[in-house]
């Protein structure tokens, strides 16, 4: 079996701790779900079952918070289905009255280098 290994950089990640309902917060490097998911992204196939089986992080973490706005409605189906049958109506979303700031805690530049074994 050949050994893959694939180095991974961004300039910003989240990998979303579940416990953090509403505020973004990271793990400290990516997830060996996440980094499985890069390589299926590449190479998918039914038959191969990729398992990572070592995540190196190649630079420190740096962490970095931001805030950001974020819509907290959306928009009824229910309400477009009646403007499309009466051929009228408000379908507008107002982004001001549903605007909801959000803090997070993100990771920085984060390369990592990823070992995946994969199973036939």
């Amino acid at each position: 079996m050949k050994p893959f290994c694939l180095e991974v950089r961004g300039d910003y990640a989240c990998f979303t701790r579940p416990e953090m309902k509403v505020e973004r917060v990271s793990y400290d490097l990516i997830t060996p779900s996440a980094a499985r998911a890069v390589f299926e992204a590449i190479l998918w196939k039914p038959g191969i079952r990729w398992r990572m089986r070592r995540i190196d992080v190649l630079v420190p973490v740096r962490w970095i918070s931001v805030r950001r706005n974020e819509v907290g409605a959306v928009a009824s189906t229910r309400n477009a289905q009646a403007a499309m049958n009466a051929g009228r109506g408000d379908l507008a979303l107002y982004i001001e009255d549903e605007r909801q700031q959000r803090a997070g805690l993100f990771l920085g530049t984060w390369p990592i280098a990823c070992t995946p074994t994969w199973k036939c």
